[in-house]
């Protein structure tokens, strides 16, 4: 999402947010660990979220 709107003191703002999924074994990070019960501890595919605000300088 992205938006631009004034804020109530009359400076623009700008703010959004991105997100990707990208596959770790694709960057040779590949650490990983067995549960106890089974399984792995990590996933292969990691979600990255950023949130982003930016202000115009007066």
């Amino acid at each position: 999402m992205s938006v631009v709107s004034p804020h109530s003191t009359g400076i623009t703002r700008l703010g959004f947010s991105l997100k990707a999924m990208i596959d770790r074994t694709a960057y040779d990070i590949s650490w990983n660990a067995d549960l106890p019960r089974g399984g792995r501890a990590l996933s292969d595919d990691v979600e990255l979220t950023a949130e982003l605000e930016f202000v115009r300088a007066a």
